[in-house]
């Protein structure tokens, strides 16, 4: 069918079909194209979305006393998140709190250790590498990373209780 459209084309000098010709062959590769991009599952792209003041947890410091010292808990929920070393004074845990407020929203102050026992926990540090808090025991590498994003990324009360 095209050469003979071709060679009436030539022979006849009908200049009005080479239009109709490239629009004929437009269509029909503009249908070819929807096909495939129909027929063609992409996956969805995946944004990160911020939290809603909703989803933002809050965590609060909750001082403990034993043994002759003061304590501190960084508690999300039921979650214990961090664990201080017993302090002397009350003005010491105060500047622990100050400074684990600080510090958790960087996770360079927050490396992630590993024990013999194949367990993994994390600890706040200070500029001179002393400990201020430590984090519970998790079974895996990949659990402590999620809960030390999780810490970043926390409310943190003002009112220590």
């Amino acid at each position: 069918m095209k050469t003979s459209r071709i060679l009436l084309h030539g022979l006849l000098g009908l200049s009005f079909l080479a239009p109709v010709n490239a629009v004929a062959q437009q269509q029909d590769t503009e249908q070819e194209e929807r096909t495939v991009l129909k027929d063609l599952k992409l996956p969805k792209l995946r944004t990160k979305k911020k939290k809603s003041a909703q989803q933002v947890e809050e965590a609060t410091f909750k001082i403990i006393k034993g043994d002759g010292r003061l304590y501190f808990s960084l508690v999300v929920g039921e979650d214990v998140l961090l664990r201080s070393p017993g302090y002397a004074t009350e003005r010491a845990v105060n500047e622990a709190i100050d400074q684990v407020k600080e510090r958790i929203r960087r996770l360079r102050d927050m490396p992630l250790r590993r024990l013999k026992t194949g367990e993994y926990y994390f600890i706040v540090t200070t500029q001179k590498d002393d400990v201020l808090a430590s984090s519970p025991l998790y079974a895996s590498a990949e659990e402590a990373r999620t809960m030390r994003i999780r810490l970043k990324d926390v409310k943190v009360a003002s009112d220590k209780t």
